[in-house]
């Protein structure tokens, strides 16, 4: 063998290599591009969104159910309790918010919460571009003794692709920058809840402090014992 022909025949060899690598490079890629649209495809099963009625009519749930059994018994200056039914507050979640709402490029849609006996999870359609995915957050909320609410979100997915801390790192930009400038009494809650940290349940509504003693968690079925105090 010429030592011509023995440079050619490696540089032959070191090619068919490159090849081969590049190849399964290509396939390794594509495989990982795959399984990334199916993963992001994933849909929970209890995700059912319910149709928007038609343009400006109110959820009848909120108007004759929730609204009025919140606002009558809140003025009795007595605990009571409050029951939010999955369905009925589905149907409101679709009436408030018909159209996506946009921020930092993404639009947010069709948002559904479901309960179980142990979690609440929140779920909404989230686009980018002509893309678009189901973001579900669980959360396992307790009670200590002390009365302290702690949310315990325990997972943020992107289709079944886990995206905590990337959700959180967005969500603490937008209460930073147009919630918590507009509300700033909001903060204790929204900290606690970004970090997972146990909080006050206690809020403002018109001339009362709203405080939450207990909840009560059920397949599709939400109960809160409220307190109400009129402040003087």
């Amino acid at each position: 063998m010429t030592q011509n022909t023995e440079i050619t025949h490696k540089i032959a060899k070191k090619t068919h290599r490159l090849r081969t690598f590049f190849i399964a490079l290509g396939l390794i890629w594509a495989s990982a591009a795959a399984v990334a649209l199916y993963l992001l495809g994933s849909t929970p099963t209890v995700y059912q969104p319910i149709q928007p009625p038609a343009q400006g009519q109110v959820s009848p749930y909120l108007t004759h159910k929730l609204g009025p059994d919140f606002f009558n018994r809140v003025q009795l200056d007595k605990p009571f309790e409050l029951v939010i039914e999955q369905q009925g507050l589905n149907e409101i979640f679709a009436s408030q918010c018909p159209e996506p709402q946009t921020y930092g490029g993404f639009s947010f849609s069709a948002a559904v919460a479901a309960f179980t006996t142990d979690s609440v999870v929140l779920m909404t359609t989230v686009g980018f571009k002509d893309a678009s995915s189901v973001l579900s957050i669980t959360a396992r909320p307790t009670m200590d003794a002390a009365g302290k609410l702690s949310l315990n979100i325990n997972s943020v997915k992107l289709g079944a692709i886990p995206v905590t801390g990337l959700a959180k790192n967005l969500a603490q930009k937008y209460a930073d920058e147009y919630l918590l400038p507009s509300d700033p009494e909001l903060a204790p809650i929204v900290y606690g809840v970004l970090n997972n940290q146990p909080f006050e349940p206690v809020g403002k509504v018109s001339d009362y402090k709203i405080r939450l003693k207990q909840f009560a968690l059920e397949q599709g079925k939400l109960t809160l014992l409220i307190e109400p105090v009129k402040e003087k």
